[in-house]
């Protein structure tokens, strides 16, 4: 009896081990994740990285204490470039996206008061995407065939502008139909928009999403905010006096069971975002389970803007006690098990 006993305690406690580590992963995730710091632009104090592709490279924003003018960087090897560094594209400077390629895409505002410019980077190279002058350009993502989606705003007689959706592709542009404006899009040319206005079929309660494949248009009763490869699209969808947030693919609606706002998901279904409550946090989402990502600075915001499909994150995070952020990227270790750690 007492052998059985001894058998039977150890027998509980390999389970318990393995049960605590089932599902308590996430912990795991969150303390084994490694957060580097990627720096500034040199004589600038904060940055961010918006995005990230799968070669590792990253690109962003950097800027100093109290400028209202940011540069854009890349960060191809160790150091961070600047990107905007042709005299012509000097000025305010936002990056969107960077696809496997290496081409990136943002805008700059080249003056107090002028219009957003579109631009596409190349091999150092800083490309106008040919819109008039006088519209506001917008380019939100790009995918590895170099298309391009976002939006432009033209100028109007009572001063203001209605923006307007476009996809480009190889110099020329086409415009989505109703006002709907480009959120993401992803490599089998599939375009993700937010739809401002009504647009048959009828829908009620604007905004709502739209997926444009190849000019044929699929409503979608919720916010749309990224697309991966494989059709799938993570969104928000908004109830009288709350809101949810949505995983959709092939026409089916599936509630996330998460609580932070979704940024992107990667081909292997791994979402990021931060949360909505102050001080926001950077999550990770993956197999069910969401897990907050490691920060230097405790009770401090953090945020996760971008993932690519090797596991690694990036954002922001606050470096100091003076409340700086400086662009960070998560790396984590893959794993064979089903649901793996950072």
């Amino acid at each position: 009896m007492v052998s059985m006993f001894h058998a039977d305690s150890r027998t509980v406690i390999v389970l318990m081990a393995l049960m605590l580590i089932l599902f308590s992963s996430h912990g795991v995730l969150a303390k084994s994740a490694k957060i580097t710091d990627l720096g500034t632009l040199p004589g600038d104090t904060v940055s961010l990285a918006r995005a990230i592709n799968d070669l590792g490279v990253v690109v962003g924003e950097s800027t100093s204490d109290g400028s209202f003018e940011t540069n854009c960087f890349i960060k191809r090897d160790d150091q961070l470039e600047l990107l905007n560094s042709q005299p012509s594209w000097k000025g305010n400077c936002v990056v969107s996206d960077v696809n496997d390629n290496g081409e990136v895409v943002g805008r700059v505002i080249k003056a107090s008061g002028a219009p957003e410019s579109g631009f596409v980077w190349r091999d150092g190279v800083m490309n106008d995407l040919g819109f008039p002058s006088d519209y506001s350009v917008t380019p939100r993502a790009i995918n590895n065939n170099g298309q391009i989606v976002g939006e432009f705003c033209a100028p109007s007689s009572w001063g203001g502008c209605v923006p307007r959706g476009f996809v480009w592709q190889n110099g020329s542009y086409t415009q989505l139909p109703c006002q709907a404006v480009a959120v993401d899009n992803n490599d089998a040319g599939q375009v993700l928009a937010l739809n401002l206005s009504s647009c048959p079929p009828a829908q009620p309660n604007y905004p709502k999403g739209m997926l444009w494949d190849n000019d044929a248009v699929t409503d979608l009763d919720f916010n749309p905010v990224a697309i991966n490869n494989d059709g799938k699209v993570v969104g928000v969808k908004y109830l009288a006096n709350s809101h949810t947030f949505v995983l959709w693919q092939n026409g089916t609606t599936s509630n996330l069971d998460i609580q932070f706002y979704p940024m992107k998901i990667n081909d292997l279904g791994e979402i990021v975002g931060r949360t909505e409550a102050s001080p926001e946090t950077a999550m990770f989402w993956k197999d069910g389970l969401s897990t907050e990502l490691s920060s230097f600075k405790k009770d401090q915001r953090i945020g996760a803007f971008a993932l690519n499909n090797t596991g690694q994150v990036v954002g922001y995070d606050v470096i100091d006690n003076e409340g700086r952020g400086h662009a960070v990227i998560w790396t984590q270790k893959r794993m064979s098990a089903s649901r793996s750690s950072l």
